[in-house]
Formats: structure tokens, sequence, C-alpha cells
């Protein structure tokens, strides 16, 4: 309980810095997100919940973090076939790759996102190596992609750029 009341805190800051910041100059932006989840090797289906700030280098490099939440909940696991749920919170940073330049209206790019992940499930808690990598679309602000998440999540995003 109280790590989910520093995420809502953690999340509200960066969003309000990201309002403050859209009157600056366009080099910070963040990005809320949301998605379908899916296990890689386990049957289930689940949401996804991120907030992305951003800060811009260069026309094709981008420094980006993000935190996240979801929540997954699993008919069957691979090996054992045990079902039940899973929330996973995520805090990341790394880089993004622009494959068009900043002029174009539809940005192709690729991210790669670093940190640690709490994964938390009915019989256990654990912390573990967090990663996030992904091929999404900026088209006129608005986000479209896929990423692969740990622990072994594929997901489906759409978001906007502030």
């Amino acid at each position: 309980m109280k790590n989910d009341i520093k995420l809502f805190w953690l999340s509200l800051f960066f969003l309000l810095l990201g309002f403050t910041a859209i009157a600056q100059k366009r080099s910070f932006s963040i990005s809320p997100t949301i998605g379908i989840n899916f296990p890689l090797l386990d049957k289930g289906l689940g949401f996804h919940i991120s907030l992305n700030p951003a800060y811009t280098l260069s026309s094709r490099f981008t420094i980006e973090s993000q935190l996240s939440y979801a929540f997954t909940e699993i008919d069957g696991k691979f090996i054992s076939g045990e079902s039940g749920s899973q929330e996973n919170f995520n805090a990341l940073a790394g880089g993004r790759f622009y494959i068009l330049s900043g002029e174009k209206k539809i940005r192709p790019y690729f991210n790669l996102l670093l940190g640690g992940t709490l994964n938390r499930r009915s019989d256990y808690e654990e912390y573990i190596f967090g990663l996030s990598t992904g091929l999404f679309f900026d088209i006129n602000r608005f986000l479209a992609g896929i990423s692969l998440e740990t622990p072994g999540h594929i997901v489906i995003k759409v978001g906007y750029t502030f």
C-alpha cells in the first residue's frame, strides 16, 4: 500500500512538471500511455499504464524515463499451470532514438530503458532488474507502439505527448 501511495505522488509530480514545461521550450515533454499486456510464456491478459518524461538532446536522441504500473490476470503458468494475478511497478530510464528527423509528422523511434521492477504476486514479492524496449510511432504527438517489458510481457500502448 505504501508503494502505491509513493507511485501516485511521484506520478502526480511528473505530470505537473510536464504541464509546467508546456509553456517553455519544447525540449521537455511528458507522455502518459495506456495499454494491454500479454505475458510471453503464461496464459493471461492485463493492462498497463505509464508516465514517460523525456528530455530532447538532439533531433534524433532523447533521454527518457518511465514510471509504470501493470496488472495481469494469469490463467495458467507455463510450467506449473497455476493461476492468479501479478502486479508490476517499474522505475526505468534510458534513451530514445528517432529513425526520422524532427521535420516529419510521423516519427518512428526505438527506446531502451533500464532500472528496477517490483514484481508482486499473491504468494511473493521481489525486486528485479527492469527493462523496457520497443518500437513506437509519434504521429502528431499521438503515440502508438509495442514494447517488451519485465518480467516478460509484451505491451501494446497508445498515448499522447504534452
